[in-house]
Formats: C-alpha cells, sequence, structure tokens
C-alpha cells in the first residue's frame, strides 16, 4: 500500500483522539509492523521474557518502569510478531490529553532490526529527518486521502532495542505530552 509506510508501522492515520480514521491508521499501522516482525497478534499479557542485558530491555521491564515513572499503566500493544512488541495505554482515549497518541516498540530480538522502524519505508510517500541533536527522527506521512491527512510521526530510541513513536499531527513540532513520555524513558536504568 504505497503512501502509508511508516503510518502502517506505527498503528496512527489520524492525530485526534477519538477521530473517525483511528481504527483505520491502527490496522495499517499493525499490517506494517508484523510485516517487519513476522505474523503474530497482540493483546494478552506479558510473555515469560529472559533477562535482559545491559541497554536491552524487555517489555514487562518498559511497562514496569513506566508504571514507576509515571503511575499509568502500559498492556501488550496490538503489534506482536516475531521479534517485534508493541505498548500501548489501555484505553488511549483516557491517556490522550496526557500523553498524546503513541506506540512504544520493543525489539526481542535482533537489535539490528530497529532500524526498520525507524525511517522510511522504500516507495513510500515519506519524508524522513533525523536523528536531530536529542536523537529524535521525524517522519512526515501521506496515507491514501481516503484514511486521511500527512502527519508528522516522531520516533525516539532507546537504550538498543526500544522505539517510542509519537503522532505529532500536521506541525512539525512537539508539546508537553511528548515531554511527559520522554521523561519516563530517559529516566531508564
Amino acid at each position: 500500500m504505497p503512501g502509508c509506510g511508516c503510518a502502517k508501522r506505527l498503528g496512527y492515520t489520524s492525530w485526534r483522539a477519538g477521530g473517525s480514521n483511528l481504527p483505520a491508521v491502527r490496522a495499517l499501522v499493525a499490517m506494517l509492523a508484523v510485516g517487519v516482525a513476522g505474523a503474530g497478534c497482540g493483546g494478552g499479557s506479558f510473555d515469560e521474557q529472559p533477562p535482559a542485558k545491559p541497554g536491552i530491555y524487555t517489555s514487562l521491564a518498559i511497562a514496569e518502569h513506566f508504571k514507576r515513572e509515571t503511575g499509568d499503566t502500559l498492556v501488550p500493544g496490538r503489534v506482536r510478531g516475531r521479534g517485534l512488541e508493541s505498548l500501548e495505554a489501555p484505553d488511549e482515549s483516557l491517556l490522550a490529553s496526557k500523553y498524546g497518541l503513541f506506540s512504544i516498540y520493543v525489539v526481542t530480538s535482533d537489535p539490528k532490526r530497529v532500524r526498520y522502524l525507524i525511517g522510511g519505508v522504500p516507495d513510500a510517500q515519506e519524508k524522513v529527518e533525523g536523528p536531530d541533536s536529542h536523537g529524535t527522527y521525524w517522519t512526515r506521512t501521506c496515507p491514501p486521502k481516503s484514511v486521511g491527512a500527512c502527519f508528522w510521526l516522531v520516533q525516539r530510541r532507546y537504550g538498543r532495542n526500544v522505539v517510542l513513536t509519537w503522532m505529532a499531527g500536521s506541525q512539525r513540532k512537539t508539546d508537553a505530552r511528548f515531554a511527559r513520555l520522554t521523561s519516563a524513558l530517559e529516566s531508564l536504568p
């Protein structure tokens, strides 16, 4: 599906919480992320995970850290496949005003696969910029007109295997919601 590459990986087509396009965007993003990781399905509980190595985190470790730092809970997300898991808010609408629309991706196999989550997809209508001085990548994504308008995605890597993806909307700027997310993740041990 040309034109919606990064959005498909990240699960968003609309930057408005509760927008009518959100289910379609989530479906597109989940399809791409599963394509990167392999077949799988999301939801459920955290699987038994081996102890992490320095700079490599498990989904459970990220969820526990986030809870300690923010008091908010993350649950296994819709994207899950060989070597890739996602985390998200249990009810996006309740936390959207606090954090915006986001997903946290954890590469559970080879950490080098993180590069497939950051940046563009060949032949997609995307413009990727970064990393900037904060390690932030900006991707302007233009999905098919039937799905929604163009928007900016912000991605930042933590450790060797974690990628935060946040929906910035139509303007290339972050706000206090993004700052809350990055503050929680920057304190990872």
